[in-house]
């Protein structure tokens, strides 16, 4: 999947620094730094984009780990951590990173709609690491439609891609939870961009309730382009446009023909109502035309032009026989010279094949 996980420090806490190993309470309390302040400050000093907790039991028997879907942080019992069938660890990183338990047990459609773990209820049985059911058939792997396990796919490519899921989000959470992900050499949580008394990471997201950025107005401002900063920030900064001046940085604005100019201040088209009355949008330029059937009655479509005449080329000549245009009056004609007319005839003219042109034109060769 070309995603690769780096450890960056290990810590150890003493029991007491927890207070209890409650569930509701570890996972309300990490990353919060009312409760574990060394350890988020620590986290965001090595910038780590995750922070796995290892405790020794958890409070409810049939839950071994927890983790916040796309966030920074998960509880695993370290006996649970790397044996099967729960492979805690491996299961609470895929959270971290956006995958979900089976779309039996958790139809979200976030991040994706197809980041959902795999299980199967028919021979072989089988469940992908993310699922979530007492299963010792939990193999060590992501849910993949592209892979076999046993002969069968180990996913469906609509709901049950991990592997794709973890491709399409594992940026996202590494550019995004780092102390430093705009790279100016200042921690993100100590930088206002736009100057309204909200962190410029607590602009984009509140986190976890008691966290740091789980303060008044948070998670309003949007990110369209995932730079880390508040989309204003981005174009008062110079580092977007804003052509239109509707706030929204220029690469994220609808942009039609792919021309990196969104439609709002493009000269070219995407629909017909793009152009002034009486004109369509062909190939993305406004004409007269773009076929014969935008011109009135009695003209044709020529270079996009609507021309009074009978035809363009011979497309345009339908009336029996003729079936040729001649573009020195574009009418449609029978011949335009005397190979398109059969034995002892020559082209007139009119455009019209006939004998006695022939014995008029006198011999045509021994």
């Amino acid at each position: 999947m070309n995603v690769h996980i780096r450890v960056v420090m290990t810590y150890e806490l003493d029991s007491n620094d927890l207070e209890d190993q409650s569930f509701s309470f570890v996972l309300n309390c990490l990353g919060r730094q009312v409760c574990l302040p060394e350890v988020d400050d620590l986290r965001r000093e090595v910038k780590a984009d995750v922070l796995s907790l290892f405790v020794d039991v958890l409070d409810m028997p049939s839950i071994h780990g927890a983790a916040k879907i796309i966030g920074t942080y998960h509880v695993i019992e370290w006996l649970a951590a790397f044996r099967q069938p729960v492979w805690g660890f491996t299961h609470e990183l895929g959270h971290n990173i956006g995958c979900r338990h089976q779309f039996l047990q958790d139809s979200s459609l976030s991040p994706f709609a197809y980041c959902h773990a795999y299980s199967r209820s028919s021979s072989p049985f089988f469940q992908t690491v993310v699922g979530f059911s007492p299963n010792e058939n939990t193999i060590l792997r992501f849910s993949n439609p592209d892979l076999l396990h046993s002969g069968v796919p180990m996913g469906d490519p609509a709901t049950a891609n991990n592997a794709l899921c973890i491709r399409n989000s594992a940026q996202n959470l590494a550019s995004r939870q780092i102390s430093d992900c705009d790279g100016d050499g200042v921690c993100d949580i100590d930088e206002d961009c736009n100057g309204n008394g909200v962190p410029d990471p607590c602009d984009l997201d509140c986190g976890p309730a008691g966290g740091l950025c789980d303060v008044p107005n948070c998670g309003l401002a949007p990110d369209c382009n995932f730079s880390c900063v508040p989309d204003s920030c981005d174009i008062t900064a110079g580092t977007s446009a804003d052509c239109n001046a509707n706030g929204v940085p220029d690469e994220c604005d609808p942009d039609c023909d792919g021309d990196g100019i969104p439609d709002d201040c493009d000269s070219s088209c995407c629909i017909d109502s793009d152009c002034q009355a009486g004109n369509v949008c062909c190939n993305f330029v406004c004409r007269e035309c773009c076929d014969p059937g935008d011109c009135g009655s009695g003209q044709v479509c020529c270079d996009y032009n609507c021309e009074a005449w009978e035809c363009c080329d011979d497309s345009d000549c339908t009336v029996p026989l003729k079936f040729l245009c001649r573009t020195t009056d574009y009418t449609c004609v029978v011949c335009l010279s005397d190979d398109d007319c059969g034995a002892n005839m020559c082209c007139t003219v009119s455009g019209t094949c006939s004998s006695f042109a022939c014995a008029q034109q006198g011999p045509q060769g021994p």
